[in-house]
Formats: C-alpha cells, sequence, structure tokens
C-alpha cells in the first residue's frame, strides 16, 4: 500500500484500451505508468471440477495451445468486442491485481465505434466490476485522433483508419463528432484463418496460433522475394516439418483482405460531406492500429485510393495515449465521453 501511495498517490484513475490481441492499461495519479499485456486469460480446474482463474497477459499467453486438461485458456474479446464478459472481468482483475489495492476514482474504456448498443454495455459493465467512482465511455477512433494529436474539436475534417486485428474501422471525424462511418469485422482473425488455410492444403503443413502470429509479423517486414521459414506438422507423415514459403505467395493468399480493406475506406468516404472531402485531400487519412505498421497494407492502399495515407507516431498506441489525454482534460471528457 505504501509502494502504491508513493508512486500514485492516494487518489488515482484508469484509463484501458480493451483490445482483441492486446490490452494497455494506465493508472494516472502521480505521475502516468502503463500495462501492455495480450488479451487472454488461464483458468485452472480445482478438484471438484470448477474453475477459477488463474494468469492472465503474457503468463497465459505462453499457456496457448499448450495445456492439459487441467488449464484452459480463453480469449474474451473477438472482433473488437467482448464475448466473454466474465472473462474479460476476470483478466482485467488479474493484471490489476498486484497493482491495484484499492479502487480507483475513474475509469475511462474505449470502444468501436461500429457496435451494437448490447456490446457497448458490455464494455460499461467491465469497467463498472472495477468498483470506480465514476465510469467513462469513449468511442476508440477519437480517442485514438487525440492520441495521434489530431485537434478534432475544431471545424475541419479528419479521416482515420484503424486497422486493429479484431475489427477495422474507417471514420471522418469533424468537431469531436463521427459523421461518416465503416467498419469491417474480421470474423476471427481472417488473415489468419486465410494463412493457416493455405498452408494446410497447399503444403499439407498444420502451424498452431503463435506461428502464425510470428509469420505475418515477419512477413509484413520482408520484400516480396524473400523467402520466410516455419516449422509445423506435417500431415502426411505426422512428424515435425520446415517449410520455406516466398513473402509473394503469402501476400496473395491475403489479397481479399487487403481489398476488404480498401471497401471500407471507400465505404466511408462515400457517406462523407463533399466539404470534408477537400480536408482529407489536404491532410491525407491517418492510420493506427497493427496493419499501419505493414509496408504491404500501405503499399495496396496507395496502389487502390488515390489518396495519402499516413501512419500515426505510435499505431499500437493511439488509443491509449488519446484514452490519457481525454482522462487527463475536462473539457475533452465533455465533449468526447459519454
Amino acid at each position: 500500500m505504501n509502494t502504491w501511495k508513493k508512486l500514485f498517490g492516494s487518489s488515482w484513475d484508469l484509463a484501458i484500451d480493451l483490445g482483441t490481441e492486446n490490452t494497455l492499461i494506465q493508472a494516472r495519479g502521480r505521475g502516468a505508468h502503463t500495462w501492455n499485456e495480450p488479451s487472454i486469460l488461464a483458468y485452472a480446474r480445482k478438484p471438484d471440477g470448477s474453475s477459477v482463474p488463474w494468469v492472465a497477459g503474457q503468463s497465459a499467453l505462453c499457456m496457448e495451445g499448450r495445456t492439459n486438461d487441467a488449464v484452459r485458456t480463453i480469449r474474451p474479446l473477438e472482433d473488437g468486442v467482448i464475448v466473454h464478459l466474465q472473462g474479460a472481468v476476470d483478466m482485467l482483475r488479474l493484471m490489476l491485481q498486484p497493482k491495484m489495492p484499492t479502487s480507483p476514482g475513474q475509469v475511462l474504456i474505449s470502444f468501436p465505434h461500429a457496435i451494437t448498443a448490447i456490446e457497448k454495455m458490455a464494455f460499461r459493465d467491465v469497467a463498472g466490476y472495477l468498483e470506480p467512482e465514476r465510469v467513462l465511455l469513449v468511442k476508440e477512433p477519437l480517442a485514438a485522433a487525440v492520441g495521434s494529436g489530431l485537434d478534432i474539436l475544431r471545424s475541419q475534417g479528419h479521416m482515420l483508419v484503424d486497422l486493429g486485428k479484431g475489427i477495422v474501422e474507417a471514420v471522418v471525424m469533424v468537431q469531436g463528432e463521427v459523421v461518416a462511418s465503416s467498419a469491417l469485422r474480421l470474423q476471427g482473425r481472417s488473415e489468419n484463418e486465410r494463412l493457416e488455410h493455405h498452408i494446410k492444403e497447399h503444403h499439407g503443413l498444420l502451424v498452431g496460433h503463435a506461428t502464425l502470429e510470428d509469420l505475418k509479423r515477419r512477413l509484413h517486414q520482408k520484400e516480396p522475394n524473400d523467402q520466410l521459414h516455419m516449422k509445423g506438422l506435417c500431415l502426411a507423415t505426422g512428424l515435425p516439418q520446415r517449410l520455406d514459403l516466398r513473402v509473394q505467395e503469402l501476400l496473395e493468399v491475403l489479397d481479399p483482405y487487403m481489398l476488404a480493406i480498401v471497401g471500407c475506406i471507400t465505404e466511408a468516404l462515400e457517406q462523407t460531406p463533399v466539404e470534408l472531402l477537400g480536408d482529407i485531400m489536404d491532410r491525407g487519412i491517418r492510420l493506427t492500429g497493427g496493419g499501419a505498421l505493414s509496408r504491404h497494407v500501405l503499399l495496396g492502399l496507395a496502389r487502390n485510393l488515390p489518396l495519402k495515407f499516413l501512419p500515426v507516431a505510435e499505431p499500437l498506441q493511439a488509443v491509449a495515449l488519446g484514452n490519457l489525454s481525454i482522462l487527463a482534460d475536462r473539457n475533452l471528457q465533455a465533449r468526447l465521453c459519454t
């Protein structure tokens, strides 16, 4: 308790970016502190058959696909929304338990713009389980824009595309309001499923989630003619096998995913008031999320749309940085939060 008070003082607030793949939690009191953990937790089975939350974040990720019957891992979010409410609550509690001896004063939690009212309530309920004095909700694109340094309260149009792993959102904002938007739910990590299916059907190799994530990370850093190697289970022999594939082959597998993103952006532009289109052409379209780090995504967007695409300085942390800025600014809270 004394260590906590030295770090944060007696009054502290939380800003939470609850993502499909990663959760960023920031505590603001005496200074600001950030924790970034994978959005996953593990349950342990007790002798009586019931399950209890065990570990969350990186510790649980290390167990994914490597557990026995006594341990199971779950991911509480899919396609950007909470699909396991109790799992999301347990995950946050485990992440915060060593750092949170008391209830927070305020909790600000961000949520995707293109979700239903019931899905939005789940984000509110998760924050409420932490027993704060006040819960604030903010749309992720607005938080990402603030975290990217955009002044979205002025009467100038901005367009931002969040290339997340669970959901892609293209939004146009002016004076703190979303005036046009389109969303693409990726239906269970579309990239992973396409790559897994291609490698299994065309090369007879079965690979796991961790291998696919590492493959995607390396894929987006390579040139089309480079080779990528991976290890998996050969379906013909039942033995471990190494496979080398050209980057270009895998990029062609992901072409439908790229075209779907282009369609999402186009749909949002078609809804945009004519007066704001000039602002977007002058300022370009800001990109956040993991996809903004991919050179192949940037090339694909530039090839299909005659506009400037500008990755923000911190694509993976833009929402979290915006959350913290909003938490510290009552004017932003009044204009952007519910």
